[in-house]
């Protein structure tokens, strides 16, 4: 058995991570699994705090899905916000030996505030406050602006970086770096 590419979809709360994400998925094929880390959320009890040390938890859990799925054959697309710069530690030591490739998604503020306001389940000016920081902590080997480019497209340079990376089960090098915003 090959071992599943993971796709880290990183960017503010409203970038599209999510839907691109599922972009992605559909243009892999049925053995690619979609893991927004809302998905986890979703599972912590209301009466739970929201603070560092759940987002911590829940994104070493992602991390730690993610690896489980690759190791099985799995591709991964995971749908994430680096808030700190120990989310990039925790995938890059939970990932380590796998193929990974990381994927910042930006969009211009105003829109985001568009589509926050639209969602209606943010926290206003979340999507802002992320904007500002999430970037900083990685180089991505890829960058799309989804403001500027249509769901089809992001998902398909995403998916035209999976296809000349490295074979499966390969750990990427590092030296092969591509940026397009």
């Amino acid at each position: 058995m090959h071992t599943g590419r993971i796709i880290v979809l990183n960017g503010p709360s409203s970038s599209g991570k999510t839907t691109v994400g599922a972009a992605v998925q559909e243009q892999l094929g049925p053995d690619c699994m979609l893991l927004p880390i809302d998905l986890l959320f979703q599972s912590v009890s209301k009466e739970r705090k929201n603070n560092w040390q759940l987002f911590e938890m829940l994104t070493e859990v992602l991390f730690e899905t993610a690896r489980a799925y690759a190791t099985r054959g799995q591709d991964v697309v995971v749908d994430t916000v680096f808030e700190r710069e120990d989310c990039v530690h925790h995938a890059r030591r939970i990932l380590a030996g796998l193929p990974l490739l990381l994927v910042g998604l930006t969009c211009d503020v105003a829109e985001l505030e568009r589509r926050e306001t639209a969602r209606g389940d943010r926290r206003k000016g979340q999507a802002a406050g992320q904007a500002a920081r999430v970037h900083g902590f990685c180089e991505y080997d890829l960058q799309v602006d989804t403001g500027a480019m249509p769901v089809d497209t992001c998902a398909a340079r995403i998916v035209q970086l999976v296809q000349n990376s490295a074979q499966p089960g390969a750990p990427q090098p590092s030296e092969e770096r591509a940026n397009d915003s």
